[in-house]
């Protein structure tokens, strides 16, 4: 095997080797479906330049989240623009609905709303000039994922044909690569210049 440096070629035809070993397979893991509480919400209040949460509320198995300037409010915020019980965040049928309470009203998207559902996530602004609210469902999700791992394949009954690699196509390609005339090119620099080393 022709070898430049410290033997790149050689590391281009081992990769079948050790790319996919051919005692080796991979098994795919399948772990559980992720489970989420769907009664887990959060409320959070943000920056109206870059949008980032300035405070954040969450909530669990509740069906009514009160908002406004009262610190009888479950989200209180201390802003000119909010009343003391401005909106209300309501499941029903296990669905969110945002209602406002306030004089100054509630905007979704540029529009006065009287109530809108909330969805999975939905941003709001507490009057024209109010703060910017936004609610989303925060499930706590366990860890999920696929897991590889190997096992021989004499005790594993396996299907890896989505995993096979063609290590005599390997052998054609790094060939190809060996033949070329550029990589000839750098084989011939890679010569000069160990040869130079060994001149200084």
């Amino acid at each position: 095997m022709v070898a430049i440096g410290e033997g790149y070629v050689k590391l281009f035809a081992g990769v079948s080797k050790w790319l996919v070993p051919k005692r080796k397979r991979h098994q795919l893991q399948n772990l559980p479906e992720p489970q989420s509480d769907s009664n887990k919400v959060r409320v959070e209040l943000l920056d109206p330049n870059s949008g980032r949460p300035l405070n954040s509320w969450t909530f669990s198995k509740t069906d009514t989240i009160t908002i406004g300037r009262s610190p009888e409010r479950d989200v209180e915020i201390a802003d000119p623009y909010v009343s003391r019980h401005h909106a209300s965040l309501v499941c029903r049928d296990g669905a969110w609905h945002l209602t406002s309470l306030g004089r100054n009203g509630v905007m979704v998207a540029n529009q006065l709303v009287t109530e809108h559902a909330a969805g999975i996530e939905l941003v709001f602004r507490l009057g024209a000039h109010g703060p910017t609210i936004k609610f989303s469902l925060a499930p706590e999700v366990e860890d999920i994922g696929a897991t590889y791992h190997f096992t021989d394949t004499a005790s594993a009954d396996v299907d890896d044909s989505h995993f096979s690699l063609d290590e005599e196509q390997v052998e054609r390609e790094v060939q190809e690569v060996v033949d070329s005339e550029y990589f000839q090119k750098l084989q011939e620099l890679a010569n000069k210049m160990r040869n130079q080393r060994k001149r200084d």
